[in-house]
């Protein structure tokens, strides 16, 4: 039975191998996954700004702001738009959930129970 061993980014040292024995077991040391999108839209911006306007080079900008460089490329070649949300389209506007949720809580306040 493989256990996985979860180690933040700086805790794996050279001498974690990828399969290391623990109690008789093989253990697999891995990264948590990070958080998604880590860095802040105005760091992308002040990113961009670097590159454009102060001429710094796409891979020291990144470095400096904390942005992967293949993010900070696409971004200014025009690949990704800036106000770009990922992941699949809402169901309902904001509006409309908005107008749910006032509908639920006057029912819910009224004595109208929903199940």
């Amino acid at each position: 039975m493989r256990n996985r061993i979860f180690k933040k980014s700086g805790e794996i040292s050279e001498s974690d191998s990828k399969y290391a024995s623990v109690s008789g077991h093989a253990d697999y040391v891995t990264t948590r996954p990070t958080k998604y999108r880590p860095w802040s839209e105005i760091a992308m911006r002040e990113a961009m700004n670097d590159v454009y306007i102060h001429g710094v080079s796409i891979s020291k900008s990144a470095n400096v702001h904390g942005i992967p460089r293949s993010t900070l490329n696409d971004h200014i070649l025009g690949k990704v738009l800036p106000e770009a949300k990922s992941g699949r389209p809402t169901a309902l506007s904001f509006s409309e959930e908005t107008d749910l949720v006032d509908f639920l809580l006057h029912s819910s306040s009224i004595g109208f129970g929903f199940g």
